[in-house]
Formats: C-alpha cells, sequence, structure tokens
C-alpha cells in the first residue's frame, strides 16, 4: 500500500467521521445522559478529595504513632527521660514546621502535665485532662478520636485528631494535632460543580469547617439541608449522625425561589465530616450541551482548515520520512519507543517506511538490553552491589505471601556494623565505603544463593533467609560475626579489625513488614546495649 495515497483517504474519511457522530450523538443526546456524565463527574471529584483528606489522616495518624512511640520510650527508658524528652519536643518542632495542615502538635500527661509546639498557647491553670479532647480520646474505642470544629486564634476552623497513650493497659496521656484546611480550602475553592456551585465541608452539628464558595451562600446551603433532613428523618435522630452511619452518598434535589438545586452529601469517616456539594441542576444540563455545540462547530472548522493542507500535506511526505528515519536513529541511541514491535508490523515492502526498517531494528534489540540493565539498577544498592531497601520490601512482601499459602517460614537478620561512625570520622569516608562492600562481599560468600542480603541504611543491613527458623538463622548470623571478626581490612596505613552485632527474628503469623523490622530492630538495639560484636534472637 502506497503510503501518500493512503494518507489522503485516511485524512479525508478523519475528517467527515467525527462529524456524522457528533451529529448523531447530539440528534439522540437525551436529558439523562447529559445529568449522568456530570454525576459521574461529580463522583469522582468527591472520591479524588475523599482520598486527599484520608490521605491527610493517615499523615496525621501517623505522626501520632511516632510521638506516642517516643512517649512510651521515655518511660520505660527513664533513665535517660531528659534525653527522649528533648528528642520530643525537637520532633514536635519538626512537625509543625513541615506540615502546613498542622496548627499544634501536643501531649497532655496523667498528672496534667501539658506539652505544645505551634501557634497556639498554654492559659496559666490549663489541665489537658479537663478537656474534651481528652476525655474524649480516653472514653474512645478507637483508636483515634476526632473532636467537633472550632476556631484557631487566626480565625481559621479545624478539628483535633487525638490518641491515648497506654503502657501495660495503664494511660500515660493523649496525644494531638490540631489540623488546619486552610491550605486545603485554597485548593478546594478551585474545583467545581455545574458552572457556579461550589464543594464545602462541615462537621456533625452542620459546622462549616471548610468553605471553599462565595462567603454567606454556603451557610445558606446548610439551612437548606438541614431543613430537608429534619423532615425526612422527623427529629428523631440527629441527621448527620445519620449520613456517617449510613457510610454512603445521599443525595436530593429541592426548590429553591432561584430554581430546583441539587445536593450531594458524602461522609468523610476517618475525620467524622461531611463533604457536600451543591449546584442548580439546569447547570448540569448546560454544560454538556455547550460542550457539543462547540466540538461539533470546532470539527466543521477543523474539516475545512484539514482538507486545505491534505494536499500540500501529501507533496511532503517523503521529506518527512527521511526525517523520520533520522529520528529514529537517534532514538536507537538512547530515546527510544516502547512501540517498536508496532512499527516494524506496518512496514510493508512497497512503503515509504522501508528506508527505515534497519533503525526500527536496532531500535527493537537496545531497548530490550536498556530495559534489563534499568531494571536491575532499580534493585541493586550502588556503592556495596547487594539489593536496596525497596528490594527488600518486595523480598518480605513476597515471603509473607509465600507464608499464608504454603505455610513455609522464613527468617530476617538485622546486622550493624560496630563503632562505623569512628571508621569514617578516623579513616574517611572511602575507606569507609571500601569497609562495606568489603563485608558485603563476606555476606554473598558466606550465605546461600536463595538468600537475599539488603542495605536497609547507611551501615544497617537485613538478610532474608527463606525456609529457615529463628535456631538455623542465628546459626548463620554468627557464622557472618566470626567471619567478620577474623577479617583484616588494610589501608594505606594500617590493618583495621571490624565487628559487627545483629538481632534475629522468625516471621509470626500475623505481623506486617514493618512490624518485623521493628521487632528484629530491638534485638540488634539490645546487641548493641549489651557490649556489641554478638547475635541476639
Amino acid at each position: 500500500m502506497n503510503i501518500q495515497k493512503s494518507v489522503i483517504k485516511i485524512s479525508v474519511i478523519s475528517c467527515l467521521i467525527p462529524i456524522f457522530f457528533l451529529g448523531m450523538y447530539s440528534f439522540f443526546l437525551t436529558q439523562n445522559e447529559t445529568e449522568r456524565r456530570e454525576q459521574e463527574k461529580i463522583e469522582f471529584i468527591f472520591a479524588s478529595e475523599k482520598k486527599q483528606l484520608k490521605l491527610i489522616n493517615d499523615k496525621m495518624e501517623a505522626v501520632l504513632n511516632l510521638l506516642e512511640f517516643f512517649v512510651i520510650h521515655s518511660v520505660e527508658e527513664s533513665s535517660h527521660k531528659d534525653k527522649f524528652e528533648d528528642l520530643i519536643e525537637g520532633m514536635m518542632d519538626h512537625i509543625v514546621t513541615d506540615n502546613k495542615e498542622v496548627e499544634n502538635i501536643f501531649y497532655g500527661d496523667e498528672f496534667g502535665n501539658f506539652s505544645l509546639k505551634g501557634s497556639g498557647f498554654i492559659p496559666e491553670g490549663y489541665d489537658p485532662r479537663r478537656r474534651p479532647w481528652y476525655t474524649g480520646a480516653v472514653k474512645e474505642d478507637s483508636d483515634y478520636h476526632t473532636t467537633d470544629i472550632y476556631r484557631f486564634s487566626n480565625g481559621e476552623s479545624g478539628i483535633t485528631i487525638a490518641k491515648v497513650v497506654y503502657i501495660q493497659d495503664k494511660i500515660l496521656g493523649v496525644v494531638g494535632v490540631d489540623l488546619n484546611f486552610s491550605d486545603y480550602q485554597l485548593k478546594m475553592s478551585h474545583l467545581s460543580i455545574g458552572k457556579t456551585g461550589k464543594m464545602f465541608i462541615m462537621d456533625k452539628k452542620g459546622m462549616l469547617v471548610v468553605d471553599a464558595g462565595i462567603p454567606g451562600v454556603n451557610d445558606k446551603n446548610i439551612i437548606l439541608i438541614k431543613e430537608y433532613m429534619d423532615l425526612k428523618f422527623k427529629g428523631e435522630k440527629s441527621y448527620l449522625d445519620e449520613i456517617l452511619s449510613l457510610k454512603k452518598p445521599v443525595i436530593f434535589d429541592l426548590d429553591t425561589p432561584n430554581g430546583e438545586k441539587y445536593f450531594r452529601l458524602e461522609p468523610i469517616l476517618e475525620l467524622g465530616l461531611i463533604m457536600v456539594g451543591g449546584t442548580y441542576k439546569n447547570e448540569l444540563k448546560e454544560l454538556p450541551l455547550n460542550i457539543i455545540k462547540a466540538g461539533i462547530i470546532i470539527s466543521l472548522i477543523g474539516t475545512i482548515i484539514s482538507l486545505l493542507i491534505i494536499n500540500s500535506f501529501s507533496k511532503k511526505l517523503k521529506v518527512h520520512l527521511k526525517n523520520l528515519s533520522i529520528l529514529i536513529e537517534g532514538i536507537s541511541n538512547g530515546n527510544y519507543s516502547k512501540n517498536i514491535e508496532e512499527i516494524l508490523m506496518y512496514i510493508s515492502d512497497d512503503s515509504e517506511l522501508n528506508v527505515i526498517t534497519k533503525e526500527v531494528k536496532n531500535i527493537q534489540k537496545n531497548v530490550k538490553k536498556r530495559e534489563i540493565e534499568l531494571k536491575e539498577i532499580a534493585r541493586i544498592d550502588s556503592l556495596t552491589g547487594v539489593y536496596n531497601r525497596q528490594s527488600l520490601t518486595t523480598f518480605l512482601e513476597d515471603e509473607i505471601i509465600k507464608k499464608k499459602m504454603f505455610q513455609s517460614t522464613f527468617s530476617i537478620i538485622m546486622i550493624d556494623l560496630d563503632n562505623f561512625k569512628n571508621i569514617n570520622d578516623v579513616y574517611g569516608h572511602v575507606f569507609g565505603d571500601f569497609v562495606l562492600k568489603e563485608v558485603c562481599k563476606i555476606f554473598m560468600e558466606e550465605t546461600s544463593k536463595m538468600d537475599k542480603v539488603c542495605r536497609y541504611g547507611g551501615e544497617e543491613f537485613i538478610i532474608v533467609l527463606p525456609n529457615t527458623n529463628r535456631m538455623d538463622a542465628f546459626k548463620v548470623g554468627e557464622r557472618l560475626r566470626k567471619e567478620i571478626k577474623k577479617r583484616e581490612f588494610f589501608n594505606s596505613r594500617e590493618k583495621i579489625k571490624v565487628t559487627i552485632s545483629g538481632g534475629v527474628m522468625e516471621y509470626e503469623e500475623g505481623l506486617s513488614v514493618e512490624g518485623l523490622i521493628e521487632i528484629v530492630d530491638k534485638s540488634l538495639y539490645k546487641a548493641k546495649r549489651s557490649g556489641k560484636n554478638k547475635i541476639l534472637y
């Protein structure tokens, strides 16, 4: 087939087909269809925004978990209490500084002591144990307690998320964060439902938390919603509590002096809030119809322009093909395309594209080679040549799945080079890097091909041992420890001895990747504290 002739045919058909189908589509388009498409858009907007809020909530829960961890350790490690308290204060400062949505972060203990970082201040005689966030968290059945809306000193609104800190079923206190939605409100203000409709968020008492519309408009919308929902539930129960209990969207239409209005309410279960969107129903129909009209007009204009340039395009086609050949030759040297097989399929014997066949085949060869190289690079730590932390996560997830499917077992060894900082400080980072590489060679030599040696970070390594119980893993760890202890590492001045400490853990049912690493890290920590140069389990 000759491409020049094909281009002319395809161009004409490509111009005429959109006009035909757009005309048929606009003729048979019904009111319900246009509303359905707009509903899908609204559902997408709500889903996206709820996902953003869930991410914020998950982030805050992680912050509280971290703060809880340090508080517990400050109690358990009473001899280092001052050090832990300094760490907690510094961490709270960083959290407020690095997170726009955090207005305040605080901790109140069982004795009435209170620590706060952020824009807030602590009034004289303030007792956290009498505050709603403290009492509410203590009474809450779930891990996290969310308070009602309140106003910050700068006039902006937000909510508090709090969590009780326990140690052996004893309450140590409550940690919490004040969320400020001003930054999120700015982003939400750019979203529209229909032509003029806006979204907002309220709490279960009907108070505005995030107002992304024109001031005062959403207050009126809340009044309309209250009237409708009070009538629907007849005062038997708070309608907002009812929405939260339904755990699904509530959609309804209301007649107003300016026309029929559409509302959609969706619960944000993690924060105990409700997302609301509203607009006039005629706007749901207007936008799709305008798009169709504009599309038909643009298609007609495009058809006329396309027909005028087809002839010119046809004459220049051979020139473009030659340029294309040069382009593909360049691609084969690095900037390659993923559709190589498809390009070759369309090159026939009588096609002008025969001129680029050789270059395309070169691309195919180079692409496969580079894809293999890139996949391997993504898995390996560039310094030591062992697997990186991302690969470690994948290995552990795979072993957990195998455990569930085949009832197999596996263990991990977490290893840290003793006094490695001193090696870097005294002999320099170049020699430190040399030691890391040599130690990794020993790990690889002294473990089986099935075992996975991974660099966890810095001078810490984790070895994944499939089908290995705790005692066998301990033996592997001991073998590695003894082998490294007897080795000598040479620099330009002297021989250096290196030792390692480690922790061993066999996987237990129900543990996550993070939980498994956290437990083995504690064993490593004990090994370090008890004199180093030992493996514990």
